[in-house]
């Protein structure tokens, strides 16, 4: 009798473990199912130059090469840039030629008359020192307020004496 009963059990029991092993193998791998959005990641393109964007050459998402025209800009604005960035080279040419080729007959005038004028009027400051008309103070103070408006200028007028003579 225990025979009886133990054997459907035990048969029970190994067709339920052959059912559990070969079913996952019958069946094949299922595929992973999963909802949802897969953004790649994104990459910043900018321009070394500003404007209004006159035509775009590709749409969004599509893929591009090095190199590939993504958008035109207007060109009347960069042509008003071109045109700022070339005047200021001349101007900066034009400067530096002024510079070489030193100061005007004009220029050397002015200077000498300025410098002139200051040591004239410091002569006549150390003359009423001297009298006691004009305190020591006031005589520093007016050498001072000369110094700093001329002082670079004799120094300048000795230059240009020098390549005078040169």
């Amino acid at each position: 009798m225990r025979a009886k009963v133990l054997l459907p059990i035990v048969s029970v029991i190994i067709i339920a473990g052959a059912i559990l092993w070969a079913y996952p193998r019958w069946m094949g791998p299922s595929p992973l199912i999963l909802s949802g959005t897969i953004e790649a990641r994104d990459v910043q393109v900018g321009s070394l130059v500003g404007g209004r964007i006159m035509a775009v050459h590709v749409d969004e998402g599509a893929s591009v090469v090095a190199g590939q025209r993504l958008v035109t800009l207007e060109p009347d604005l960069l042509d008003i840039q071109i045109q700022e960035q070339r005047a200021q080279i001349d101007q900066a040419r034009a400067h530096l030629a002024l510079q070489l080729a030193g100061p005007r007959p004009e220029e050397k005038a002015r200077v000498r008359v300025d410098w002139q004028n200051a040591e004239s009027e410091r002569q006549r400051l150390e003359a009423l020192l001297k009298k006691g008309v004009v305190a020591q103070e006031e005589y520093d103070q007016e050498a001072d307020e000369e110094g700093r408006g001329h002082r670079a200028e004799p120094l300048r007028q000795k230059d240009w004496a020098v390549q005078e003579e040169a």
